[in-house]
């Protein structure tokens, strides 16, 4: 482009020269021209310069852009990597830490409940041989008092069976005794009879 200019300006001092013989009319018409050749001339070395520069600067910030989001994806993978693994790392110290202290306090909490379980059964064992000795009792001395009434009937038993015995005893030897009678009375007439005498 500065070539250009050069040799438009050469141009520009060789028509000075060649104003004076020509006309000023002429002059203006080869400058309208000139000027618009120069014009066009400098648009379209302005327009293919621009238009390298926008390529130029489309390929730079193409590669910009492409090298900055490279990088910023390689450190977001990083960091995200690196959050990742932190976060892994903490929750499983967490969930370790909370698995002993489940692991604590289930085998405290089995430990108070095994104990609890015990005094209930040793309280509940001696409520039961409390009432064991009681009812013991009450039934040993309901059984004596059972024993001692069974006795009592034995004897009545042996008692009554005695009298029962001695009564038909008695009755045998009085129905003995009335055969003898009417058997006296048979053999020796003229006595009076048994039943007729008043005693």
């Amino acid at each position: 482009m500065q070539e250009r200019c050069n040799s438009v300006l050469g141009k520009i001092q060789g028509e000075k020269e060649v104003t004076t013989i020509l006309e000023q009319k002429d002059f203006d018409i080869l400058r309208g021209i000139f000027h618009d050749e120069v014009r066009s001339a400098v648009k379209e070395e302005i327009q293919t310069a621009m238009t390298g520069v926008r390529t130029d600067l489309r390929t730079d910030m193409d590669a910009r852009f492409e090298k900055s989001e490279n990088l910023l994806r390689n450190e977001m993978d990083a960091r995200f990597e690196k959050t990742v693994d932190l976060l892994r790392s903490e929750m499983d110290v967490r969930f370790e830490k909370s698995e002993g202290s489940l692991r604590n306090e289930i085998h405290a909490s089995a430990e108070k409940t095994e104990r609890s379980l015990r005094r209930e059964l040793n309280k509940t064992e001696r409520l039961l041989l409390d009432e064991i000795g009681r009812t013991n009792t009450y039934l040993g001395n309901r059984i004596d008092r059972v024993e001692k009434k069974v006795d009592n009937l034995e004897q009545y038993y042996r008692i009554t069976r005695l009298q029962e015995d001695n009564t038909a005893l008695l009755l045998k030897y009085i129905q003995n005794v009335q055969k003898r009678v009417d058997h006296l009375e048979k053999t020796q007439p003229g006595n009076t009879p048994v039943s007729q005498i008043s005693i």
